[in-house]
Order: C-alpha cells, then sequence, then structure tokens
C-alpha cells in the first residue's frame, strides 16, 4: 500500500500527564518556533508534527520502553518521515526543562522553545552522536532561538 504524502503543515501541541500549566500562549509560540526552524532549514514541504508537553514519569516510561533508558530526558523525538515531507512526534518533560532553564539562565519558555527546535532538527536529519555534530546543532539551535526573540 502507497503512502498518502504530506502536502500541508499541521502542528498540534498536547499537555500529557502533567500538572505544569502551560500557557496557551506558549503553545502559539511553539507552533511559531517550529515553522521558524523550518524556514531556516529551508524545508518548505509538507509536515505533520505533534509536540507533547509531559511529566519526567512519562518521559521516563517511554526512554525505558523505546531506548531501554532508566532515566528521565529533556526530549525524545519518534520520526515517522516520509520522502519530502516530516512527520513525527516530539516530547518535552516540562520538569528537565524548568531545571535546564535554571541551569543555563534561560527563561522557561526560552529552555521549551530551544528543546523544541532540537526536536525539528532531529526530525529534519540532524544528528548530535558525535561532540563536532552536538556543536554544530547547538549553534544552530542558538542561532534560531535567538534570532526568533530579538
Amino acid at each position: 500500500m502507497k503512502k498518502k504524502k504530506i502536502t500541508s503543515q499541521k502542528i498540534r501541541v498536547h499537555k500529557f500527564n502533567t500538572s505544569k500549566e502551560v500557557p496557551e500562549e506558549l503553545h502559539n509560540k511553539i507552533r511559531e518556533i517550529v515553522f521558524r526552524t523550518l524556514k531556516y532549514e529551508r524545508h518548505n514541504s509538507g509536515c505533520e508534527l505533534a509536540v507533547i508537553l509531559t511529566s519526567d514519569d512519562e518521559i521516563q516510561k517511554l526512554n525505558s520502553q523505546y531506548l531501554d533508558r532508566e532515566a528521565p530526558t529533556d526530549i525524545l523525538c519518534f520520526p515517522y518521515n516520509e520522502k519530502g515531507s516530516i512527520a513525527g512526534d516530539i516530547f518535552i518533560s516540562l520538569d528537565r526543562a524548568e531545571e535546564q532553564a535554571e541551569e543555563y539562565g534561560n527563561t522557561f519558555k526560552q529552555e521549551i522553545l530551544f528543546l523544541v527546535i532540537h526536536g525539528v532538527l532531529h526530525l529534519l536529519d540532524w544528528r548530535d552522536d558525535t561532540e563536532s555534530s552536538r556543536r554544530k546543532m547547538l549553534r544552530r539551535q542558538e542561532e534560531i532561538l535567538n534570532d526568533f526573540i530579538t
């Protein structure tokens, strides 16, 4: 059976099993940063993404189930790309984002947006499994975020 090509751009933002408040304004900023990242990367084909904001407990379950890692993480991406388009789920731990924002001197909103950019780049096949690729990816994330917030 041939898969249907994704031609539209759909971005959904959800909260899942977390008690943390997420203002609607942040949901809108998440959608905007996804589109900005796609524009930076010159991706103008279809996309269908879900950004799921969750807790450490939930992301640890996913990390264990799919990656055999028994600890929470800040972000997990699950691509289901089709040729010429991107599709996938980006899970972000609000607990991790809150801690990392404090650690790195960012606002909570900045940290969430930074992680969303990271997830979109992964879905666009960016890698961060070597020190060199990690530095390159972080620079790109910072460039996109800084342009977005200024």
